[in-house]
C-alpha cells in the first residue's frame, strides 16, 4: 500500500517525471509484489517440511506458463502484461500448488478454505490501497516531498486501521495482544 501511494514521488524526485508509469503498470508491479510477499510464508513451511519432490514441475510450469503469457500480453498491454504474465503464472502456485501440497498435509487445510482466506487478504489490500489514495487525492500537494510524506503516513495510517477494524476480533490479533 505504502508503495502504491509514495514510488511514483520518489521517482520522480530521484529520476524526473520522464520515469513516471501509467497508475496500471504501477498497480501491477504492487500487485505482483505483494504476491510475491505472500508466497515467502508458505514456502517456508514448505521448506522446513521437505516439500520438495512432489511438486518438482510445478516451477517450470510456472516458467513456461509465464514467458508465454508475459509475451503474449507485452505485445497487447506493453510493461502491463508483462506483470500481469507473471501474476497470472503464479496462479499455478496459488491455486494448485499450495493449497494441496502444502495446506492440506500441514495444516489440514481446505483448498476452498485457503483460497478464500487468500482472496480475502487480497481484496482487503486492494481495497485499502484505493481508499488511501482515494484520501490522498483529496489533498492536491504540489510538493513532492510532502507528496511522499503524506503518502507514506496515510498508507500506514489507513492500513492499520482497516487491519485492526477488520481482525480486531480473531484469534491471532488476540494472541498478539496476550504476547504485549
Amino acid at each position: 500500500v505504502i508503495s502504491y501511494n509514495t514510488l511514483q514521488p520518489m521517482v520522480s524526485l530521484w529520476l524526473g517525471d520522464d520515469f513516471l508509469v501509467s497508475k496500471i503498470i504501477l498497480f501491477m508491479f504492487v500487485f505482483n509484489f505483494y504476491q510475491e510477499g505472500m508466497r515467502v510464508s508458505i514456502i517456508t513451511f514448505k521448506d522446513a517440511a521437505g516439500i520438495y519432490y512432489t511438486d518438482r514441475y510445478v516451477p517450470l510450469v510456472e516458467a513456461v506458463i509465464n514467458v508465454i503469457i508475459s509475451v503474449v500480453l507485452a505485445k497487447i498491454l506493453g510493461m502491463a502484461g508483462v506483470f500481469a504474465g507473471t501474476i497470472i503464472s503464479s496462479g499455478v502456485v496459488y491455486f494448485y500448488s499450495y493449497p494441496k501440497y502444502v495446506c492440506a498435509p500441514l495444516f489440514n487445510m481446505s483448498k476452498r478454505e485457503y483460497l478464500g482466506r487468500l482472496s480475502i487478504y487480497a481484496a482487503m489490500v486492494v481495497t485499502v490501497l484505493f481508499s488511501a489514495e482515494f484520501i490522498l487525492n483529496l489533498f492536491r500537494i504540489e510538493n513532492r516531498w510532502l507528496e511522499m510524506i503524506g503518502g507514506v503516513l496515510i498508507s500506514t495510517l489507513v492500513f492499520h486501521f482497516a487491519v485492526f477494524c477488520l481482525y480486531r476480533k480473531s484469534q491471532e490479533m488476540i494472541y498478539f495482544r496476550m504476547l504485549i
